[in-house]
């Protein structure tokens, strides 16, 4: 919780780095700042006061008050398994993230966005440019959303020297993070004992796709890339739908179909 001073000076710091009261000028005067935000004007008095006495702005006299100090903000890290500038890929999660980032700004932080490495076989790869950042000091704390990151620490694969949180809308403790290769390779054992000779694929992972094939090859079941629906920016149930439907356009259509993916397959 902060006060109303403390979002005002917030507001102010971010107007500062943002370059509207440029260093060496003046900020408007106490009357018209009270205009601006919904506080009293002692409020804002309060606020200017704490700037002045941070290093922000200094007070003289009939010269007004001028900035005399964009101090550089603190950085917070924020990691996904998602990529930020791609929504679709996980509306929800990336709805939450986005109100992260924002949050963390508004408290006058900037915000430095890590997505989580590529590693579908092996779960948890944390960012190596965050870990980087993090070695380095150059980060106040650290938030993951969304992340694989707190099953990577409870595996004792390393922690982060920076404070850290976690949030997610699943609980950590539930979630379960799997080697994909070694799905890959007991879903095809399943379908070849089930005498399926042949079999498609349904998954958010585009990678998937080449050792798939491979692993098919190699207990000679039969796939092709037609009955391959691959969506890297999609994990939902229509998802799921339309690459059933893709699936059974097709003029041969595979005995069996693997899905990996949870929400995709109530689609499927």
């Amino acid at each position: 919780f902060r006060s109303a001073y403390q979002l005002i000076m917030a507001d102010m710091v971010k107007q500062i780095h943002a370059g509207r009261w440029p260093l060496g000028g003046r900020i408007p005067i106490i009357d018209e700042l009270a205009k601006t935000y919904p506080y009293s004007r002692m409020t804002v008095v309060r606020a200017v006061r704490e700037l002045v006495s941070e290093g922000y702005l200094e007070t003289r006299g009939k010269g007004g008050t001028v900035v005399i100090k964009a101090k550089s903000r603190p950085q917070l890290g924020i990691l996904s398994r998602y990529d930020f500038s791609a929504p679709e890929q996980a509306r929800f999660a990336h709805a939450v993230t986005c109100s992260v980032r924002d949050i963390v700004e508004a408290a006058g932080y900037e915000a430095m966005l890590f997505q989580e490495d590529e590693g579908w076989s092996q779960p948890g790869f944390p960012s190596k440019g965050l870990l980087d950042a993090d070695a380095k000091g150059n980060l106040s704390g650290i938030i993951t959303v969304s992340s694989n990151a707190p099953v990577w620490k409870r595996r004792g694969l390393g922690d982060f020297v920076s404070p850290s949180v976690d949030i997610s809308y699943l609980a950590s403790r539930h979630c379960v993070y799997i080697d994909y290769s070694a799905a890959i390779r007991l879903a095809l054992r399943l379908a070849k004992k089930a005498g399926r000779r042949s079999i498609g694929l349904v998954s958010n992972m585009k990678e998937c796709g080449g050792f798939f094939a491979k692993a098919a090859r190699s207990v000679k079941v039969k796939t092709a890339a037609s009955w391959m629906a691959l969506d890297p920016n999609s994990a939902s149930e229509e998802t799921g739908y339309r690459s059933l439907l893709q699936l059974w356009k097709t003029e041969r259509k595979p005995e069996a179909i693997l899905v990996l993916d949870d929400i995709t397959a109530k689609g499927v």
